[in-house]
């Protein structure tokens, strides 16, 4: 049975989708970071949580699974697979875990928080209560940012192939092509530079005489 490839514009396009949506997780994360240390600082819990639920369920769950549909779809339309190489595995567990983390514990938390301190009867949430929603989100964004491919080298909060693999071979492939431009027109100039001194050699020649 013939696998299933993506042509390379596609694949390009799906790599763009799934990196734009890693990296808004993690800017949402530290959203959620700053709004929960300033519950820990005194701040009103009745905007910082109710406004915190609000980032966790419209914006980190959604992102977290477009991260995590695409980074799959990544590794079964590509040559790079899900098992194949085992730091490809490593992210996908990863972002697969933390996907988990926001769907089942911290959207879920976020709301009983923001119950508690918007409901009928609204209570202030101890410090103890507090604390998690600093450590979830801190927690989540040092995970994302340390997840790097087997040669250390693309430290992104992204599972896909190695971005700066693909960002690097451009980056080669354009110095190299701006290398033969340049040297091709310097021959070129030089070749004309020759050309215009051999013919003007017979004149001083004459104008000496």
């Amino acid at each position: 049975m013939q696998s299933i490839t993506l042509s390379a514009p596609w694949r390009k396009l799906l790599l763009t989708v799934h990196v734009v949506a890693t990296v808004s997780v993690l800017g949402t994360d530290l959203v959620l970071l700053a709004l929960g240390l300033s519950s820990l600082g005194g701040a009103d819990p009745r905007t910082i949580y109710p406004a915190a639920h609000l980032v966790g369920a419209r914006l980190v769950a959604p992102l977290a699974v477009l991260a995590l549909g695409t980074g799959l779809l990544l590794g079964v339309l590509t040559p790079w697979g899900l098992f194949r190489y085992w730091w490809v595995t490593i992210k996908l567990a990863i972002t697969a875990v933390l996907t988990g983390v926001v769907l089942f514990v911290l959207v879920p938390r976020l709301g009983a928080a923001a119950d508690a301190v918007t409901g009928p009867a609204p209570r202030l949430l101890t410090s103890a209560e507090r604390l998690p929603f600093v450590i979830a989100p801190s927690w989540r964004s040092s995970s994302r940012a340390g997840a790097c491919d087997s040669e250390g080298e693309a430290r992104l909060p992204v599972f896909a192939p190695s971005l700066t693999k693909h960002l690097g071979a451009t980056t080669r492939n354009s110095t190299l092509s701006f290398s033969g431009y340049w040297r091709t027109g310097h021959r070129r100039r030089m070749a004309r530079f020759r050309h215009r001194f051999l013919l003007a050699m017979p004149q001083r020649s004459s104008a000496q005489r």
